[in-house]
């Protein structure tokens, strides 16, 4: 995986994607973060044991509802997803910077096109409402 060409390979893809939602949503439960991974509620919660350990995530349980933990990222946690972003434009610009003008030009504006679809879906619209052949882009109709 390109997260292991960037010096994070003791970050699996799941792993680095519960950092990314854990970034975003501070505060998540683990039931959301299980949601959003598609894990079951025990993967997770090793995922996040494995997180915790490595010291890029901490555990919170909120007063007034023991039962719930909440996830943050700690400052090593949110530096390891700032560095990874920042691999993953730098290298997303040296892709495009190669293209000759017109294919740039064409990935503009297809990228537009998508941008404009998405922001016109309904709020709660999730993966499981689009068709399968517009979830894996290598399958053709």
């Amino acid at each position: 995986m390109q997260m292991r060409r960037h010096g994070r390979s003791d970050l699996s893809v799941p792993q680095f994607r519960a950092l990314v939602f854990v970034d975003r949503s501070p505060g998540a439960s683990l039931s959301m973060l299980a949601e959003f991974l598609g894990l079951s509620l025990p993967a997770t919660s090793r995922l996040v044991d494995g997180l915790v350990g490595k010291k890029f995530v901490t555990r919170r349980i909120p007063e007034g509802n023991r039962r719930l933990v909440a996830l943050a990222l700690s400052a090593n946690g949110r530096r390891t997803v700032r560095v990874a972003w920042q691999a993953a434009e730098d290298r997303l610009a040296r892709i495009m910077a190669s293209l000759p003008a017109r294919e740039r030009a064409a990935i503009q504006h297809a990228l537009r096109i998508l941008c404009e679809k998405v922001q016109s879906l309904p709020a709660e619209t999730d993966s499981s409402q689009l068709p399968q052949s517009s979830l894996n882009p290598r399958r053709r109709p």
